[in-house]
């Protein structure tokens, strides 16, 4: 797996949604970023990797630093990839499926866990070694089942 894997899809999401959460057209930040309306559409559909220069300016656009939108799309990319691993939704930062239990015996619902602590286990998750993440799932679902 390549360093850039999906960092260029993420980075491309990371600036529509921050963006859209600003509520600045794509147009808009083409024009404060000083860039065309396509090339800002290409970055965000992950179909061309921005310059330095460009992606100081869009972070600039959207009231960031560069530092601070680069690592939003390495921690995108990260939960992209642990999602596709095959562990809970808190380690992967995906919501694990619901495993078939009869009405009567399922559990209560645990309440929804918050944005950011998924975000930090699925990090700590991904420096953990395949030992570690299965030894701390195990520990979890004993936790779970007490």
């Amino acid at each position: 797996m390549s360093l850039s894997e999906g960092f260029y899809d993420a980075l491309g999401h990371t600036i529509k949604v921050a963006r859209t959460d600003l509520g600045i057209e794509r147009a808009e930040l083409a024009e404060r970023a000083g860039i065309s309306y396509s090339y800002l559409a290409a970055i965000e559909n992950g179909q061309k990797q921005p310059s330095s220069h460009v992606l100081l300016a869009l972070a600039e656009a959207l009231g960031l630093r560069s530092h601070e939108l680069l690592e939003s799309a390495e921690n995108r990319r990260d939960r992209n990839l642990s999602a596709s691993e095959e562990y809970p939704g808190w380690l992967s930062g995906k919501p694990a499926r619901a495993p078939m239990v009869a009405a009567s015996m399922a559990a209560p619902a645990a309440p929804p866990l918050r944005g950011d602590f998924v975000t930090e286990m699925a990090r700590l998750a991904r420096d953990l070694s395949e030992e570690d993440r299965n030894v701390l799932v195990a520990l979890a679902r004993r936790l779970a089942a007490s």
